[in-house]
């Protein structure tokens, strides 16, 4: 018998799913289903690529046992089961579009949340301390879609910003992070998914922190307004403002860009009659001298009464996660409360603005999609933040899609970030552009847990670091003694430990990484990224984010 991993947890507790645990927040999205545990392997439109290139009885035969393997054989209590499904059903579902909307025009809420731990969202990836630490993040992923292993396609903010508008991987866009007093530009060419809403009609509407997320960078293509904010109260503020000056008759999509998860963590005593700073850091039971020097910084950033946008609080801010001599565990464990914490309180404004929207939009017309930009190294093979490349704890990232056309369920199977322009088109009747990445299409519509077979590049071009996910395997090329290394990512998610993997595995990762090299460095040559200066008033907005390249 194999050793129990994540999965068999994950599956048991949350496949037959309870009602969502949501009792501050009016919203209320459609209580999930039971759903059956039973995986058939959707072929997706990037997965008829993938099987092309191999012989279809091995495909099938890799996938069925990797299914078993996923759900079948836990050495733990039994995982709840729907009635049996029928044994003579094929093992492999054909492809088929997905449901239409039952509004044909509805409205879409993107949230794009940066630096959100994957192993710190609830939903079906239970934490083994059971923090209920983001019930209002967690409704989403329980009512819609759930990609429990879902890969950001970069561990930096611009450039996965401009992966999630237009679907293509970063070395084919070319945007990076600012480096220096020069920004990347996306070519013009680059048709955006808010582009093609735009042009069906949807007003688009950007709201957003600044940070790497800047004008002239070309990440604004088809957005009718952006609104600058400081922070996901000022969100809050602005999309009531927005929503409430809109014409109601009209589709409207609006995307929500926020840093409020990125260091530093500056969490308040209370907010909204709930406590957050001092929840974790400050239990009864732990040392109140804990933290080092990580608290210092962010006792010094608390009590800081000046402007804290100014340079003196950009100076602070931007060494908050440098680690030090006498680093301890505890250290970190005080780092990790604090994330924790701050983590919260995010969710919490996650819930003012699932309010605002419901109180001049329908939930159940609306097409609602939450993700991050990135994840966050905090200790993790002892780095911090995420200038260091590829990793399980940077690239992971949690992604729920929500709304009419999506089934309720898991998606177990590795998938991307780059899915969600193509998705969110199809979904609202529209044709996805060519060169985006497909959409999930399929798994969107089957009930129960799932399983894909899409390519997911990973790239950190700033690195020099790339990689592939494919169903649960990661192989991640670094330009250092590490070489080229394999990974099963549900039992191992943060990516730490190397395995050695059957050949048939390797031998596939290994042509699927090849085929991604080649096919970015010929589509790169049609959808080269210019350069633009860096306006003056951004870089104190990077340095308070810790951005000092």
């Amino acid at each position: 018998m194999r050793p129990r991993t994540d999965v068999d947890l994950f599956v048991r507790a949350e496949v037959v799913a309870g009602s969502i645990p949501w009792t501050r927040v009016r919203t209320r999205l459609a209580p999930p289903r039971t759903h059956p545990v039973r995986v058939s392997p959707i072929l997706s439109p990037s997965a008829r690529r993938t099987a092309a290139a191999v012989p279809a009885l091995v495909l099938l035969g890799l996938v069925s046992a990797l299914a078993g393997t996923l759900v079948g054989c836990s050495d733990g209590p039994e995982t709840p089961r729907a009635a049996p499904a029928d044994e003579s059903a094929p093992a492999v579902v054909a492809p088929t579009a997905p449901s239409a909307p039952s509004a044909p025009r509805p409205d879409v809420l993107v949230l794009v949340l940066d630096s959100l731990r994957a192993d710190r969202m609830g939903g079906a990836m239970r934490r083994e301390d059971e923090r209920d630490l983001t019930p209002m993040i967690d409704g989403i992923a329980r009512s819609g879609l759930n990609a429990v292993l879902s890969f950001s396609p970069s561990p930096h903010s611009a450039p996965s910003f401009a992966s999630l508008s237009s679907g293509l991987a970063p070395l084919v866009h070319g945007v990076r992070n600012v480096v220096g007093e020069e920004l990347s530009v996306l070519a013009d060419e680059v048709r955006t998914f808010p582009e093609v809403l735009q042009s069906a009609g949807w007003r688009t509407v950007l709201v957003h922190e600044s940070g790497q997320i800047l004008d002239g960078a070309g990440l604004f293509q088809g957005i009718d307004l952006v609104v600058p904010t400081g922070g996901l109260e000022g969100s809050t503020q602005a999309l009531e403002s927005v929503l409430t000056s809109a014409d109601s008759d009209a589709p409207i999509c609006v995307i929500v860009h926020s840093y409020g998860a990125h260091p530093p963590f500056l969490p308040p005593r209370d907010r909204y009659g709930v406590q957050f700073r001092g929840r974790y850091t400050e239990a009864p039971g732990t040392d109140p001298e804990r933290g080092g020097r990580f608290r210092e910084r962010q006792e010094a950033l608390e009590g800081f009464e000046g402007n804290p946008k100014g340079r003196e609080f950009a100076e602070l801010a931007e060494g908050f996660l440098e680690p030090y001599d006498g680093m301890t565990d505890d250290d970190i464990a005080w780092l990790r409360d604090l994330y924790d914490e701050n983590l919260a309180l995010v969710d919490a404004q996650v819930g003012e603005i699932f309010d605002v929207w419901s109180d001049h939009r329908s939930f159940a017309d609306s097409l609602v999609v939450l993700t991050s930009g990135h994840g966050l190294a905090l200790g993790d093979e002892g780095r911090f933040g995420v200038d260091h490349g590829l990793s399980g704890a940077t690239v992971r990232v949690p992604l729920a899609i929500s709304g009419p056309g999506v089934t309720p369920g898991i998606l177990m199977s590795a998938t991307s970030t780059l899915t969600v322009p193509a998705t969110v088109l199809e979904l609202c009747g529209l044709q996805p552009v060519p060169a985006m990445e497909p959409s999930l299409g399929d798994l969107l519509t089957v009930r129960g847990v799932r399983d894909g077979l899409e390519i997911v590049p990973i790239q950190s071009p700033a690195t020099g670091e790339l990689g592939v996910a494919w169903i649960r395997y990661v192989v991640l090329e670094r330009p250092d003694e590490r070489g080229r290394t394999y990974y099963d990512a549900f039992a191992d998610p943060g990516l730490l430990e190397p395995v050695e993997l059957e050949s048939i595995v390797v031998d596939r990762l290994d042509s699927v990484y090849a085929s991604m090299v080649q096919q970015a460095e010929d589509t790169a040559r049609v959808h080269r990224a210019g350069t633009a200066p860096l306006p003056p008033r951004a870089r104190q907005r990077l340095r308070v984010l810790g951005y000092t390249q």
